[in-house]
């Protein structure tokens, strides 16, 4: 009589290891992505119903978010004058930007707006009250966050798929999504710039592999657009060009061959240069608008406080949105890169860098824990990048045939997801323990709402 464990091994993942490799197979899976992606939009619409008026917290277009969000109709309605713009708006959406001498005043990068542009048009075209705040504009914000996360999930779908087989590649974004707080800004804060970076960051890395395996040569022209486009969102995250000369690096020559290669091709060269500064010229233009300067300093009142003293332990282990401690699914993610670092696999070094520079970079901030939020939302940007080496020890550990370990690995991420899960079903906006590391606080409101 054939046992559970030889059914697996010999028929059931053989099955679909077959399926996942054929053509079709991976047009299915986008499929259900895509299907998975509408469930989503049901989902945030109910959540919208909710709401009786969009002047509360809980609106998706309040505070940061709102800052992100007020290029859009201070652009397509107000002509940027602020006496047009509705009484009080400000306060009622969370004084993320302010109107003041005539100016709309945001702190926060225009990338998002851009991103947003064909939704808000839409919400407007729509619209009764076609003032820029009313219920339609918050419904499409609430779709355009869909369309992103589903996007970037595509396109993490598609990278894995280039190292492991379509099956591992799609069951992977299951903790990618409900073990993280994509999930939360996904439906909660849409129009934060976390899951469009997210979305682009992804999309980048998936045409830089594209490139230096010289397929799919259109990708060689989007990627500079997909540089640009992240740096319009958050300018930190423009650190991801350093991926270029050393992404899938097999000798320590090709760090420096790439980058030759592409300062040779001066028409490219150029290209590159002008797609990057056509996404930042229109935040050159509203910094001259506002000040008269066309550079300025985009957090005026924040800066690296921190940098001889980084906060490391609580941006990864603070009960105040700590990373280890909301989204623990990230410590397997941080396991495996040691696992990929000593087997070898492909970019372990280099994203396990990127993980600590990233961290570097958060735990230097005056505000280190990035205020109200769900989790370190930072590194939310990075998910596709940092869940890379579980992906690869996934696959290792399958055609190793070590069952055990896998077993292991996949009931911990299902209590990870579970885990992380379960917080976000009570989180609503922010921590409000005695202290960064009550956990206490913490734990009574985890265990209040999961007896």
């Amino acid at each position: 009589m054939l046992n559970i464990k030889n059914f697996f091994v010999k028929v059931f993942y053989p099955t679909l290891l077959n399926f996942s490799n054929k053509r079709i197979g991976k047009r299915l899976y986008i499929i259900f992505i895509i299907l998975f992606g509408v469930l989503l939009i049901n989902k945030t619409l109910e959540k919208d119903k909710l709401f009786n008026d969009y002047d509360g917290i809980r609106n998706v277009i309040n505070a940061d978010a709102s800052g992100y969000y007020v290029y859009l109709p201070a652009f397509f309605i107000y002509n940027f004058k602020t006496n047009n713009f509705p009484d009080s708006i400000s306060q009622h959406s969370g004084n993320g930007f302010t109107l003041n001498n005539n100016k709309v005043k945001s702190k926060y990068p225009l990338g998002v707006a851009i991103a947003y542009t064909p939704f808000f048009l839409t919400a407007h075209l729509l619209a009764d009250n076609k003032n820029g705040f009313s219920p339609p504009y918050h419904r499409a914000a609430r779709i355009a966050g869909v369309f992103y996360c589903i996007l970037g999930l595509i396109f993490c779908f598609l990278l894995f798929s280039q190292y492991v087989n379509y099956l591992i590649a799609f069951v992977s974004l299951i903790p990618l999504f409900y073990g993280t707080n994509l999930i939360y800004f996904t439906l909660l804060e849409p129009v934060y710039s976390h899951v469009l970076s997210f979305c682009l960051i992804a999309g980048f890395i998936l045409c830089l592999h594209y490139v230096k395996i010289n397929k799919n040569r259109w990708c060689k022209w989007l990627l500079p657009l997909f540089l640009g486009f992240i740096i319009s969102v958050r300018m930190t995250n423009g650190i991801v060009i350093f991926l270029i000369p050393f992404w899938n690096i097999k000798r320590f020559k090709d760090i420096i061959e790439y980058p030759k290669r592409i300062i040779k091709d001066y028409k490219y060269t150029l290209y590159f240069v002008f797609a990057v500064f056509i996404f930042i010229l229109p935040q050159i233009i509203y910094n001259y608008y506002l000040t008269g300067h066309i550079v300025v300093k985009p957090y005026p009142d924040e800066h690296f406080s921190n940098l001889a003293h980084p906060q490391w332990k609580l941006v990864l282990y603070g009960a105040f949105n700590g990373l280890y401690i909301y989204t623990p699914v990230f410590i397997i993610f941080t396991l495996c890169n040691f696992i990929a670092i000593q087997e070898k696999f492909k970019n372990g070094i280099l994203i396990l860098i990127c993980f600590l520079a990233v961290t570097f970079t958060y735990a230097s901030w005056s505000a280190p824990a990035l205020g109200c939020s769900f989790g370190h939302r930072g590194f939310l940007d990075y998910l596709s990048l940092f869940s890379f080496p579980f992906v690869l020890s996934l696959d290792y550990l399958i055609k190793r045939k070590k069952w055990i370990l896998f077993l292991i690995i996949t009931i911990a991420v299902f209590l990870c997801c579970n885990f992380t899960m379960g917080i976000y079903k009570f989180w609503w906006y922010c921590f409000y323990g005695n202290g960064d590391f009550d956990y206490s606080y913490l734990i009574n409101e985890y265990l209040k709402w999961n007896p």
